[in-house]
């Protein structure tokens, strides 16, 4: 057998060279994954922070609503329908169904929500305008409750969306 005769600074040398290398395989197998991920979770809650933003200036709008639309009594369901098949006519939004739901007593709200199913066909860019005209209405006081858009290969470059907004109704 052959032995191999190592320095005190040749095994200092290796050893150091040893460190180096697990070192360098710490930081590429662990550190850096780590690091990225936290990134992403950086990324995540800015947007989430833009998005809480969003909500806080939707909540503005709402409550500066008040001065823009106006209750109306069950008489004037048919009124709310026709502004907003008058809306959706004008940013081009394709009305599949519209279908008036229950009206719905809310005991802890001193108002009568009338929730509208619609489904609808339309770009996205159209159904973010009649989103914001949806707020906007003057002859009715309406809010999106919920809304789901789906991409459908057979009729890009629209979407199809359903949604269920709410109408406010006083009694009377």
């Amino acid at each position: 057998m052959m032995t191999i005769n190592i320095s005190k600074k040749q095994k200092v040398a290796l050893i150091l060279g040893a460190v180096f290398v697990v070192g360098t395989l710490l930081i590429i197998f662990i550190y850096l994954p780590i690091l990225n991920e936290s990134q992403k979770l950086i990324y995540k809650s800015l947007e989430v922070g833009e998005n809480v933003q969003g909500v806080k200036n939707i909540l503005k709008i709402q409550s500066q609503k008040e001065r823009v639309g106006r209750l109306i009594n069950y008489d004037g369901v048919a009124l709310a329908l026709n502004e907003i098949t008058s809306v959706g006519q004008k940013n081009q939004i394709n009305f599949i169904l519209i279908r008036p739901k229950d009206v719905q007593k809310m005991e802890s709200f001193e108002y009568n929500q009338l929730p509208i199913q619609i489904n609808l066909e339309s770009t996205y860019k159209n159904l973010g305008r009649f989103l914001r005209d949806l707020e906007q209405l003057k002859e009715s006081f309406v809010f999106v409750k919920s809304f789901r858009v789906k991409r459908d290969e057979n009729i890009l470059p629209l979407i199809k969306t359903n949604m269920v907004i709410e109408v406010l109704l006083k009694d009377g």
